[in-house]
């Protein structure tokens, strides 16, 4: 099972690691979404990688990122 990771927006992800995210986004027109997924550490900050979440999360709303929001966040060590 899955260990919740304590992160803050600074946090950087180890290269290699295994992590799996959970996020809430919500649009301009007050819908809130859950997602979640996978990723490989890389090396990015918390920060950069829900800054790339939230432009992918505009890109398959057919939005522009400045109406997508990420209100909430949670990242796993598989």
């Amino acid at each position: 099972m899955p260990e919740r990771m304590n992160v803050s927006l600074n946090t950087r992800f180890d290269r290699g690691a295994a992590i799996e995210w959970d996020i809430d986004i919500v649009t301009d027109a007050d819908t809130q979404i859950p997602a979640g997924g996978q990723l490989v550490g890389c090396g990015q900050s918390v920060r950069e990688v829900l800054a790339d979440l939230r432009k992918k999360a505009a890109h398959q709303l057919a939005l522009p990122a400045s109406k997508v929001q990420i209100v909430g966040y949670s990242f796993y060590r598989r």
